[in-house]
């Protein structure tokens, strides 16, 4: 008996409110249980690849990842963030069983909830850079229905780690 996950997707494009944002649900094949996510397409694609911004749970907490078309090789991938106009970020993203997830663990220090746009730039090694812009309207909104979800206001500053 093989495992098997039912996804159900519901748009919420047509909502203002959510901008480009979408709601999956996926039905956890240990616990039965239903989880969802949310997802975001980059603006644009760069040398052809593709991103979208991910947040998830993760163990009670919001995670968010980078999903890509392509596929990286597993461990450390360098990178830039940046939200709104703050200051750049270096950090490193992991690469984990998923070859095309890159999770942030460490950053954002800061949540990205009320912020307007979120950049990242990545350097997969032996690749030239990529870049990806996020436009985080309706965050707020979509997060509302994850099972992680925290008061607004709350930040994740202490306590993400590598």
């Amino acid at each position: 008996m093989g495992f098997r996950a039912v996804v159900i997707v519901a748009s919420m494009a047509a909502t203002p409110a959510f901008a480009d944002w979408q709601i999956h649900s996926t039905k956890n094949g240990v616990t039965d249980k239903i989880e969802s996510y949310a997802s975001l397409p980059a603006k644009a694609s760069d040398h052809g690849i593709t991103a979208s911004l991910e947040i998830s749970c993760l163990a009670g907490e919001r995670l968010f990842s980078i999903v890509l078309s392509s596929s990286l090789i597993r461990g450390k991938v360098g990178a830039r963030l940046q939200v709104d106009d703050r200051k750049v970020k270096p950090v490193y993203l992991r690469v984990f069983s998923d070859p095309h997830r890159l999770s942030i663990l460490t950053a954002p220090h800061y949540d990205l909830v009320g912020r307007r746009r979120f950049r990242v730039e990545i350097f997969p090694p032996g690749n030239p850079s990529l870049f990806y812009e996020f436009d985080l309207k309706g965050l707020r909104a979509v997060i509302a229905p994850l099972s992680c979800n925290r008061a607004p206001g709350d930040s994740f500053e202490d306590g993400m780690i590598y």
